[in-house]
């Protein structure tokens, strides 16, 4: 099987890390393709890559610490920390933690939206058409310029009643954080989870990224912008090794106490805090995925078994019906489901 995966990367050109450990123990490990294909430089096991929206679990764990500590409660409505947002009274943090709040997305609803209605008149070509849009998700926005462009749309639904996946709704639980603890996420973040779990080749901010990341384009690997988020919505920078001790900081129950993780584990419409039942993964396993740019970033564990994987690449295909990730997915499955 381990074979299988090797072989299936090289013939689609895969970029990236992938780590798969049992109890501890490696079990396969890849890293092949260029970190930066312009200077020659090969992706290994300890480049750092973007992880985007696997962002959210850290950004989540951060709002159970101080939920932990008695600094806040979950069932807080919004306005008691961000008065700015019009429709905070109406959602507590318990909403935005398990995407129910009904604030539209500003990624997916509205830049996307934007987009699509500019692709019909553009003067562009496809392929400077192409890189614009990539470029456009890369701008970063302030918090100001969120809670602007929330201010500016209705809610999707009443709070609670179901679930749309917001980054917005993170961004709001990652300005929380800071607002409560007087500290940068980075900085909570660092001392309150990657410092604990030796997690040292992580952190924010586009200095960090050593993978450079590409759209594939007719044939060409197109270098696209490396983003400098600093939100609870996709930020942090990683390895396939550090988020590995992560997952099995979570399996262990450490960081939070019992109750905590409970919680966090608690499924409404398939999506807890920060985590996913995804529905490509067998029974028993959780994860969470991300993709901005040219990076895509796959976390799952399993703890019956005590089996991890960690996944990242740093290539974005013309075709996303073609996505080779999606290929690659349906390896990792059937290696969950296999002893």
């Amino acid at each position: 099987m381990y074979d299988a995966i090797d072989l299936l990367c090289r013939e689609r050109e895969f970029s990236g890390a992938l780590l798969l450990t049992r109890e501890g123990e490696a079990v396969d490990k890849v890293a092949m393709g260029f970190a930066n294909r312009e200077a020659g430089v090969p992706v290994t096991p300890e480049t750092t890559f973007y992880v985007a929206s696997v962002t959210k679990q850290f950004t989540a764990c951060c709002v159970m610490l101080l939920a932990q500590d008695g600094r806040l409660s979950v069932r807080d409505t919004l306005d008691k920390y961000i008065p700015e947002y019009v429709h905070a009274p109406e959602m507590t943090l318990f909403d935005l933690l398990h995407m129910r709040g009904g604030v539209p997305d500003a990624l997916n609803d509205v830049l996307a939206g934007r987009l699509e209605e500019e692709k019909k008149t553009t003067s562009l070509s496809p392929r400077e058409f192409a890189l614009y849009s990539e470029r456009e998700y890369c701008a970063g926005s302030s918090m100001r310029q969120t809670i602007d462009l929330a201010n500016a749309h209705p809610l999707r639904f009443a709070p609670g009643t179901q679930m749309h996946y917001s980054n917005t709704e993170y961004r709001f639980l990652g300005e929380v954080v800071e607002r409560v603890s007087g500290l940068s996420l980075e900085e909570f973040m660092r001392s309150r989870i990657w410092t604990p779990l030796g997690m040292t080749r992580t952190g924010m901010g586009r200095d960090r990224i050593e993978a450079v990341s590409y759209l594939r384009f007719e044939g060409d690997w197109l270098p696209l912008p490396k983003p400098d988020s600093r939100s609870g919505a996709g930020s942090v920078v990683s390895t396939v090794g550090d988020l590995t001790r992560w997952l099995y900081a979570v399996m262990e129950g450490r960081l939070l106490d019992a109750e905590g993780w409970k919680d966090v584990f608690t499924y409404l419409d398939n999506y807890g805090m920060g985590w996913q039942a995804d529905a490509r993964m067998p029974r028993g396993w959780h994860g969470h995925s991300g993709s901005l740019l040219g990076y895509r970033s796959r976390v799952f564990f399993e703890p019956a078994r005590k089996r991890t994987i960690a996944f990242l690449a740093n290539a974005k295909p013309q075709n996303p019906s073609g996505d080779d990730n999606q290929v690659f997915d349906y390896v990792l499955c059937r290696l969950a489901d296999t002893e």
